[in-house]
């Protein structure tokens, strides 16, 4: 039950789309490599929230130690313990977290680029695909070893993306 926030919704990673002032929208999507397990999908899902929980954890620490140490050893002592537990953290993922695909794509209601539109309408297929791939594995219709498949398909794709999207940059 504690661990449930830590697993997302999707196994393969997340998907938000948010609306902001304007008419702006921005659609950011994450994809864990292929076959990442449970545990590490944890612990990324962490490293990627680290720097909220980090602040958090800090005024936390500060109100704890606010009445038995001055105002510069709390505040000192809040930094050591978060930053170790960051270091720690940054430590456990190191493996995965260069792994990890990410593209966030934002789209404004006077914006007509096609790099724009290509990240915008490439993040929204891809989403769809690995939640339609959830929601097949979720009722029978196809077996893990299609859903992996299809994972390491949105993976591939989601780099081809972010390739093309470098080359046009430079």
């Amino acid at each position: 039950m504690l661990c449930y926030p830590l697993d997302g919704g999707h196994r393969w990673g997340s998907y938000l789309v948010t609306g902001g002032r304007f008419g702006m929208v921005q659609r950011n999507l994450v994809i864990y490599p292929p076959g990442t397990g449970r545990a590490e999908r944890r612990w990324l899902r962490l490293w990627r929230g680290g720097a909220p929980i980090g602040i958090l954890a800090a005024a936390l620490v500060m109100l704890g130690f606010g009445d038995a140490l001055p105002i510069a050893a709390s505040l000192s002592f809040s930094a050591v313990i978060v930053g170790s537990a960051l270091a720690l953290l940054g430590y456990r993922v190191r493996g995965t977290r260069g792994q990890v695909r990410s593209l966030l794509a934002i789209r404004t209601a006077r914006q007509h680029d096609l790099a724009s539109h290509t990240r915008y309408t490439g993040a929204r297929r891809l989403a769809e695909l690995m939640t339609e791939a959830d929601e097949l594995l979720a009722a029978g219709d196809i077996d893990e070893i299609e859903y992996q498949l299809r994972w390491h398909t949105a993976y591939a794709e989601l780099g081809e993306l972010l390739r093309s999207e470098a080359v046009e940059i430079r």
